[in-house]
């Protein structure tokens, strides 16, 4: 784990009539658009990797971060995605540790943080590009990026595709519930790990065949569930 950077530009909404809040930094969603944030992707300390999704701060005196994953489910608490993601985040000069969170909420595919400060950490000047640097995270996934004379990133590439890691066939598994474990080098439960199976011998006998497939940290079990023993074809594939 490193430090992971991501540029920032500042946008600015004033006297926004939900709430008469003013706002300043990176943010999207369905009501609030303002500004823009390039890369910005990176690993957790939990090995999950992250978007950020927005990043502002208001006058209410707070700051405000969001963070997007898949697996993160609105029943999930907030205090479960603070320690675990990052040690700590620097906007422009100003840090604010993930031990320090004075709130938080979860929504189905992301979660949102605060910090009380009453000191504004991305400037008053719409245009103004700021560092968002995450500390003890990994890098965000492979891709390619394109900067100008400035150093500032205008296009990134980092869409994956899947590529085949493994491919092979179990012995016989024996009926109703036979199983094996298969190993695979750093394989773990998540949405970019996918197997794919089926029945090893003539097709015709797929829609008589019965199985499951249950990911897990190193590999996957395939079990039998057909009331005869079968041996399966199986595919594992990475995004």
């Amino acid at each position: 784990m490193a430090n992971r950077t991501i540029q920032m530009s500042t946008g600015i909404i004033t006297n926004w009539a939900y709430n008469s809040e003013s706002y300043y930094g990176f943010d999207t969603g369905p009501n609030l658009i303002y500004g823009e944030c390039r890369s910005a992707y990176f690993t957790g300390k939990n090995n999950k990797s992250y978007k950020l999704h927005a990043c502002r701060w208001g006058t209410d005196n707070r700051v405000y971060v969001r963070f997007d994953n898949s697996s993160i489910l609105s029943t999930h608490s907030y205090t479960s995605y603070t320690t675990a993601l990052f040690d700590s985040i620097s906007i422009g000069s100003t840090t604010f540790n993930a031990s320090a969170v004075s709130a938080g909420f979860t929504v189905n595919g992301g979660v949102g943080l605060y910090w009380n400060t009453s000191t504004n950490p991305v400037g008053t000047t719409a245009g103004t590009t700021k560092n968002i640097t995450l500390t003890n995270v990994g890098e965000g996934p492979y891709g390619a990026e394109f900067s100008n004379s400035s150093g500032r990133i205008t296009l990134s590439l980092i869409d994956r595709v899947e590529r085949f890691v493994v491919a092979n066939t179990t012995p016989l598994l024996a009926a109703n519930g036979g199983s094996i474990f298969v190993p695979v080098s750093g394989m773990t439960n998540n949405d970019s790990w996918n197997v794919y199976a089926g029945v090893n011998g003539n097709p015709g006998s797929v829609n008589s065949s019965f199985f499951t497939v249950t990911k897990s940290t190193g590999g996957f079990t395939i079990t039998n569930t057909y009331s005869s023993s079968t041996a399966y074809d199986y595919w594992v594939l990475r995004t």
